[in-house]
Order: C-alpha cells, then sequence, then structure tokens
C-alpha cells in the first residue's frame, strides 16, 4: 500500500529508485506516515522520555518523531506532569493497532533472566 514522506523528509539529492531509511507510524486519521527521524525508542524497548503534554486522552511523550506518543491514563503508574521523565515500554495497542507506551514497566520485565551475568550491560 501507499505511505506518505512528507516533503520535509525528503532528502535534496534522492532520486528515483533510491532507497532510504524510514521510520512508519500512524497519523491521528490513521494513516500510514514515514519519516526520515529515528524515534528515541522502537516498539517492545524501554526508554526515559519526557511528557510534553497531558491532556484527556492521557500523557504524550517527546520521542524523537512529529507524532508524540501516549500514554493512556490506565497505563500510568502514576498520574504524568508535563515537563518530567518516565521511563516507559511501548508496545502496539492491540486494540487501537497504534504504538502506545505504559510507565507500568513491571509487567514488561522478566523478573528471572537466564542469559544475564554479573557485569553485563543491561
Amino acid at each position: 500500500y501507499d505511505v506518505l514522506l512528507p516533503n520535509k523528509y525528503v532528502p535534496d539529492d534522492l532520486r528515483v529508485g533510491d532507497e532510504i531509511d524510514v521510520f512508519i507510524y500512524t497519523d491521528s486519521e490513521d494513516r500510514p506516515i514515514a519519516t526520515t527521524r529515528t524515534p528515541a525508542v522502537m516498539r517492545d524497548e524501554f526508554a526515559a522520555l519526557e511528557v510534553v503534554d497531558v491532556t484527556n486522552a492521557g500523557a504524550f511523550l517527546e520521542w524523537g518523531v512529529e507524532k508524540h506518543l501516549l500514554v493512556p491514563y490506565r497505563e500510568q503508574s502514576q498520574p504524568m506532569r508535563a515537563g518530567n521523565w518516565y521511563v516507559v515500554f511501548v508496545y502496539l495497542d492491540e486494540r487501537t493497532n497504534r504504538l502506545v507506551a505504559s510507565s507500568k514497566i513491571n509487567r514488561y520485565l522478566d523478573p528471572a533472566p537466564r542469559d544475564l551475568y554479573v557485569g553485563d550491560e543491561v
């Protein structure tokens, strides 16, 4: 299917047939949008991100792409405040088919990882 790459992300030297790396996400109208910007975190990863806004839908995090990342109220371990940083886990919400985040990170941690040893970087 077609995916929009807004002109502001099209490199000046890009030609027909060239390949570029993009990140694809959905906009507020559920249309797939591509960007050449790399998000600070990908699906199924943890990151510390800053809250840029809080609305009736939840908290919105800055993660490096134009559309901010939602943390629904039900996924907040404590009420989030704009300007504060929180560790979150990014996952695909199967109900909405959108990437969202959760600060209830304990449910995503493995309590007994088998492949870690003293001195390993984590």
